[in-house]
């Protein structure tokens, strides 16, 4: 009789895995059929040119242009390596393979993030329904928005452009999975020296990634740190939270004397709280029904958990960790825009930032779940009709999600153009011997203002790729020049848009 209750348990778990197995490759699937094929990442403009062949050390440096930004900008060319070094000799097609590297890291880090959700629904208790929350959760990413006025449906899991997609959508997901992982694992780094240093070494990417993305893992820590101090406690992994923020204030000191951050910086810079609280309020005013659905099941479980709250000791003591959390990364926000000298207040309403102010309150959401699981659990019938429902809104919306391209263009558009560019610079070498070869590249009505952004000078970034990957045998000296018969047998938009934006 004892014999067959660890024979049970065994078997329980292995079956727990092989779902866990399933619902993980479901999710990368889905991910990575969007990402390649629905609306494919592909390489457009000056900065994803610029950011794929720009190589760096995995340190910080200091009075460099992107100090901190080491995690985007090693793991970028590196991307490109292995796009041309592995994939182009199997499929001959550079562009195209740059997109499934790219894809890759995006659906890995995205699948990463739900899965830890999952794991977040999981230890607070709500049994039997954590993979089938986390997968609505992970369509809520994409249907919270309106139509734009451009025609396009903004999702937060889209970027401005590819290089975005590196710089902020894959840092923004790593600082969010250590949260969770934190949070759920008491702030144990892992079992194992293995394990514990694979864990440091996400740390020391995220922090050392970009501003506004570590705000999310060093909110978090600020709050453990608070939250010690004032119960007068020290939890066992309380060393962790200050070594997080003291590496966080390091990163904040390398940024300062960057040479990109006094670009910005005039003696006009101020921080525009007024602005700050309409850009928010604008992004509020582009969410759909579906965003004030969730809105009112906050509400519904913030009722219980008040009237019922000595029943939630342990999911009171989260909630009051990740609100301060929440609190002090809305506020860092804000200083950061005078610290590093932010571009504006609109730049809250790009999806790649908006992706991390959301993620707080998507925890809020499990936390409210779980108390209406606790006290109303017939309610969770309907899951699998919202499920349904999610899905089938996600699948409707295929044509109008925004293309990760700064113009909006069409991938397939961009891919033409990027594809172009390449064989231009094969032609360089076959031609005549000049000192500098000419390209042409489409022009924008920002030639005068902006120096025809978002298409500007990457002519040394192209002879570097041709050069590296084989197109050419040498580098040739390439130039770029804008030329309207470029947009137009391209499709290539004169006026300039900036996508990635709510408004």
């Amino acid at each position: 009789m004892f014999k067959e209750c660890p024979k049970g348990i065994i078997q329980m778990k292995h079956r727990k895995k092989v779902f866990d197995i399933i619902f993980l490759l479901s999710l990368f699937f889905l991910c990575y059929i969007f990402f390649t094929n629905i609306h494919p990442l592909t390489i457009y403009d000056s900065d994803d040119w610029a950011q794929y062949f720009r190589y760096r050390n995995a340190i910080p440096i200091w009075g460099s242009f992107n100090p901190v930004k080491l995690f985007p900008e090693t793991l970028m060319p590196l991307s490109a390596d292995i796009a041309g070094y592995i994939l182009y000799p199997l499929l001959h097609d550079f562009i195209y393979s740059l997109t499934l590297v790219t894809a890759f890291w995006l659906c890995f880090f995205i699948t990463w993030y739900i899965y830890e959700i999952y794991r977040f629904i999981e230890y607070l208790g709500v049994d039997g329904y954590g993979r089938i929350i986390a997968f609505c959760i992970f369509f809520l990413h994409f249907v919270l928005f309106k139509i734009s006025d451009k025609g396009y449906i903004p999702y937060l899991f889209g970027a401005h452009n590819v290089s975005c997609v590196f710089h902020y959508s894959i840092p923004m997901l790593l600082n969010m999975i250590l949260v969770i992982r934190l949070a759920v694992g008491g702030g144990e780094l892992g079992k194992g020296e293995l394990a514990k240093g694979v864990t440091l070494l996400c740390v020391y990417l995220a922090i050392f990634s970009n501003l506004y993305c570590s705000i999310i893992l060093m909110s978090y820590a600020a709050s453990k740190i608070i939250i010690g101090y004032v119960r007068k406690t020290r939890p066992k992994y309380f060393k962790l939270y200050i070594g997080i923020s003291l590496l966080y204030i390091c990163s904040l000191m390398f940024e300062w004397n960057g040479t990109h951050r006094r670009g910005f910086v005039t003696s006009e810079t101020r921080i525009d709280l007024w602005g700050s609280i309409i850009s928010l309020f604008r992004i509020l005013s582009r969410m759909n029904g579906i965003a004030y659905i969730l809105l009112i099941i906050l509400c519904i479980g913030i009722v219980i958990f008040i009237k019922y709250r000595s029943d939630y000791f342990e999911t009171y003591n989260t909630l009051t960790e990740l609100v301060l959390a929440y609190g002090g990364a809305l506020t860092a926000y804000i200083i950061l825009q005078a610290t590093t000298g932010s571009t504006g207040v609109w730049y809250v309403s790009r999806v790649e930032v908006l992706l991390g102010i959301a993620f707080y309150p998507f925890l809020f959401l499990c936390c409210s779940l779980y108390v209406i699981y606790k006290k109303m659990d017939y309610l969770f019938r309907v899951i699998p009709i919202l499920s349904y429902i999610l899905v089938v809104n996600w699948v409707l919306k295929f044509d109008y999600y925004m293309p990760s391209t700064c113009d909006c263009v069409k991938e397939s558009y961009a891919y033409e153009l990027a594809s172009y560019e390449l064989r231009e610079c094969e032609k360089a070498e076959q031609g005549e011997k000049m000192p500098v070869y000419t390209i042409l590249i489409p022009i924008h009505d920002t030639f005068e203002s902006r120096e025809n952004w978002p298409h500007m000078g990457f002519g040394d970034s192209l002879s570097k790729a041709a050069f590296r990957y084989g197109f050419t045998k040498t580098k040739i000296p390439i130039n770029v020049k804008p030329d309207i018969s470029v947009n137009e047998k391209y499709n290539i938009p004169y006026n300039f848009y900036n996508s990635g934006l709510v408004y």
